[in-house]
């Protein structure tokens, strides 16, 4: 796969709606999937998350849940998660992948007040694959020089069982930390 490979749950809710966000800013120029850790495959996007997207111009109708495997981290350049559990789970289980698997929040967190230019060097003349390793480095040394976040903050919380205001709520975040990350890219 390589790209992107957005992480949570039963990959009906949040991961789909970062994944599709994603993909309807950035195109056809990176590779963006999603996957759940307790996902079923074949489920379709959770109804009101469908309903949201549709708000925002963007179409759901197609998408099918898939379980995660060590196989869509392994290739995933860029693994980003719901919250910390996800990443820690997923750390623990593939200890290769830590440096690139990060909490949306947490990503847009060490990557904030960054303008294009500010990253343009490290960047500059890479595509695709290449310039999400990059982006990744560039947020990892980043890391000892931010004032560190409370650890709550970093997480994007299940909106299931919640007032409406919830899925909205998790929306609104997701969208904030993809709109940091997709900036520099």
């Amino acid at each position: 796969m390589g790209g992107i490979l957005h992480v949570c749950t039963a990959n009906r809710i949040r991961s789909p709606l970062a994944e599709l966000m994603m993909r309807a800013i950035l195109g056809s120029d990176y590779a963006i999937g999603s996957a759940g850790t307790s996902a079923v495959a074949g489920e379709p996007i959770w109804p009101q998350a469908g309903v949201v997207l549709r708000e925002h111009a963007i179409d759901a109708s197609g998408f099918r849940s898939q379980p995660l495997t060590p196989e869509l981290v392994q290739a995933a350049e860029l693994v980003l998660t719901a919250t910390r559990a996800h990443r820690d789970a997923i750390v623990a289980a593939d200890p290769s992948s830590l440096g690139r698997v990060f909490t949306w929040r947490e990503l847009a967190w060490l990557l904030e007040g960054l303008r294009p230019r500010d990253v343009a060097a490290e960047l500059d003349g890479l595509v695709g694959d290449e310039r999400l390793r990059a982006l990744v480095a560039v947020a990892g040394e980043r890391r000892a020089y931010r004032p560190a976040p409370r650890p709550k903050d970093l997480d994007v919380r299940d909106p299931v069982g919640g007032p409406p205001r919830q899925l909205l709520q998790a929306m609104a975040q997701i969208r904030t930390a993809t709109a940091t990350i997709v900036r520099l890219l």
